[in-house]
């Protein structure tokens, strides 16, 4: 299934979307077709991690907190590319999450519970994978 995704109800989407390198080009030419922001994409994407499928005022700080110990666990969502090629991990705050209350997907939400136990169940397979290399 395809991930579908809606950023219209976010505040001030119209700029927070756009790839910060093209906002200048996108002020100049708003019906332009422009890169879309790299922390707005890691958010989307990172709904079917977080087993959350939008961001409202009720649950944002829940998005963070579960982005947050998927990120300490993992590795940063999110990647900033510099004009050389190397690029460094980004990791998403609350105030990005907070930014982007609106953001919607077509992403089941799970409970707390339900994820917490998604998220153990990928280390176990990830542990057992790493014991069959064990040369006994």
């Amino acid at each position: 299934m395809s991930l579908n995704w809606d950023i219209s109800g976010v505040k001030n989407h119209a700029v927070l979307s756009i790839h910060p390198d093209d906002r200048e080009k996108a002020a100049a030419n708003p019906d332009g077709t422009y890169r879309l922001n790299p922390v707005t994409n890691a958010l989307i994407w990172g709904t079917m991690t977080i087993d959350i499928g939008q961001i409202t005022e009720k649950n944002w700080k829940e998005v963070y907190r579960r982005i947050r110990a998927y990120e300490r666990l993992v590795g940063a969502i999110n990647q900033y590319y510099k004009p050389d090629g190397t690029h460094y991990p980004r990791y998403v705050t609350a105030q990005d999450v907070y930014d982007h209350i609106g953001l919607r997907t077509n992403v089941a939400t799970r409970t707390s519970a339900q994820w917490a136990s998604r998220l153990l169940h990928m280390t176990d397979a990830d542990v057992e994978a790493d014991c069959l290399e064990i040369k006994t």
